[in-house]
């Protein structure tokens, strides 16, 4: 990750966070459905760092493993998902934000 596209996302979060938390007339559901979405984000990566913690420790049973990658795939496709609605619903607040932030985070999540 460079510098550079650190310092946009750092920018777009302030923008967003001021859309989100300041007074203005943005409507509520909006606002709730974009915070809900940066949840399943962190649910989601705690759900992996938990499979990935669990294979770094595993005993190598390979019907567990085998289970556990199969629901760790989806979970990553989940994420993906979860990436997409998120870029959507910030688009429908602010159509340059969300642009900004799909450009400057979408190798990390596509």
């Amino acid at each position: 990750m460079d510098f550079e596209k650190l310092h946009l996302i750092k920018r777009d979060a302030r923008v967003l966070k001021a859309y989100l938390f300041n007074e203005n007339d943005i409507n509520d559901w909006t606002k709730l459905i974009v915070i809900y979405n940066i949840y399943l984000f962190m649910l989601h990566y705690f759900i992996i760092y938990m499979f990935v913690d669990y294979f770094q420790y595993s005993q190598n049973n390979f019907n567990d493993d085998y289970r556990k990658t199969f629901i760790m795939f989806f979970v990553i496709c989940n994420l993906q998902n979860t990436y997409k609605y998120f870029i959507l619903n910030v688009s429908k607040i602010d159509y340059n934000l969300g642009n900004s932030i799909y450009k400057n985070t979408n190798e990390y999540f596509i």
